[in-house]
């Protein structure tokens, strides 16, 4: 939870400090692109029974929730995308760190 935020507020202050540029794809704002690219760098495919072998031996989350734990945490994340209250991404009571 406290990387995303900590990141995230390193890259309002560059957007603050050298202004913040078009959006790169129509219809994305760049601060959904900013979530889209922490998304994607835990993106992969893996069958059934190797998530079960990894979450018996592995110390550490899947990347499905490294992903979805932090960003349904996160407030920004909930105003970018417009997420209702009390969905997956948008829980009643988020927890928050720092």
């Amino acid at each position: 939870n406290g990387g995303i935020k900590q990141a995230f507020r390193g890259w309002q202050d560059f957007v603050a400090k050298h202004g913040d540029e078009p959006p790169l794809m129509e219809g994305i704002t760049n601060a959904q692109l900013f979530f889209i690219g922490f998304a994607q760098t835990w993106c992969q495919v893996s069958k059934p029974e190797r998530q079960k072998l990894l979450a018996q031996v592995n110390p550490h989350s899947s990347p499905r929730f490294r992903v979805n734990g932090p960003l349904a945490n996160f407030p920004e994340f909930a105003k970018s995308f417009s997420c209702q209250d009390g969905s997956k991404m948008k829980p009643a009571s988020p927890c928050t760190v720092w």
